[in-house]
């Protein structure tokens, strides 16, 4: 992410609330659109990111820590900039589809035969669920 020095001086910093992992950058960018500047995603980019490279012992534990604060942040970024209402409506399925689907290869694109129902499916709707409701509340 690039950002005019200005416009840090202007918004501030990431919102450490989204902290540990997830959205930050995404909040950033809503905030800075919010405040006047242009956003541009370059969606052409490849950046490959060795997710858990050295922490692989920690997979299991790190994976729900993972899930949870992904769809808690998008719980908050999306109440906070498009209202509840529309959160519940159209990001609540695809969260909630998020939580128990994964892609077999991650490298490639999704499409039904590049899914997999991911290890222990109803763990992962009850932490999504723990998610939701932290989201919702938060902020």
């Amino acid at each position: 992410m690039l950002v005019k020095t200005e416009a840090f001086k202007r918004i501030g910093l990431l919102d450490e609330g989204l902290a540990p992992m997830y959205g930050e950058d995404v909040e950033y960018s809503f905030r800075v659109w919010k405040n006047g500047y242009k956003v541009i995603y370059a969606g052409h980019t490849c950046v490959i990111h060795h997710e858990s490279y050295t922490i692989d012992k920690f997979k299991e534990t790190l994976q729900k820590k993972k899930l949870y604060c992904s769809i808690r942040n998008s719980i908050i970024i999306s109440k906070t900039y498009f209202g509840l209402l529309r959160t519940l409506l159209f990001g609540l399925p695809i969260l909630l589809i998020a939580a128990l689907l994964d892609k077999k290869d991650k490298s490639a694109g999704v499409n039904l035969k590049n899914l997999r129902l991911k290890k222990g499916p109803f763990a992962n709707i009850l932490l999504a669920l723990k998610a939701i409701r932290s989201g919702i509340k938060t902020g």
